[in-house]
């Protein structure tokens, strides 16, 4: 059993996944590794590519991770049945709003950066796409903060975060 959303496990089906050869989201701190890319053909689309700053080998890994979920696929069959690409788009659009009005709001003479930070997390969950939130809010450490909080954002493993600055670090038990 792999931990994943819904629509991945999908994708996943029955291929195997193996912490050595995939970077796997009970192991791995993904934020290391992957991130949004656009695609060549659509711009309604948005897909998980791997960070360029990767080593050769840990390319690698991300490739056979990125495959083993098809987040490169942009499905286009006529009745389309996976469009996890148009909905981490339309995240995007969410988090680029939700960032836009951040910076207004810290404008503001009763702004509140711990408040401020807490609400932006509290609409991360609904919207989802975590990676696209972290990354997009990655130099604001009052959102970082809430993102990371259990009590907000359950789930989130704390030890794969620095306990001051909010950042995401290698599990040291499965570094990437």
């Amino acid at each position: 059993m792999l931990l994943a959303c819904e629509k991945c496990n999908n994708a996943k089906s029955n291929k195997p996944s193996d912490e050595t050869i995939h970077y796997l989201p009970e192991y791995h701190n993904g934020l290391l590794v992957f991130e949004a890319a656009t695609t060549a053909t659509r711009t309604d689309a948005l897909i998980v590519g791997h960070r360029a700053t990767l080593n050769a080998a840990q390319q690698t890994k991300a490739k056979a991770t990125i495959s083993l979920f098809e987040w490169e696929n942009v499905d286009t069959r006529g009745a389309v049945v996976d469009i996890r690409w148009f909905r981490r788009h339309k995240a995007h659009i969410v988090v680029l709003a939700t960032k836009r009005l951040f910076e207004k709001v810290k404008l503001s003479p009763t702004y509140d950066p711990d408040e401020a930070g807490k609400d932006v997390a509290t609409l991360s969950i609904e919207t989802g796409f975590f990676m696209l939130w972290f990354h997009e809010f990655a130099n604001e450490p009052h959102v970082l903060k809430w993102l990371i909080h259990p009590d907000v954002v359950p789930g989130v493993r704390q030890s794969c975060f620095d306990a001051t600055t909010f950042s995401p670090i290698d599990n040291p038990a499965y570094p990437i």
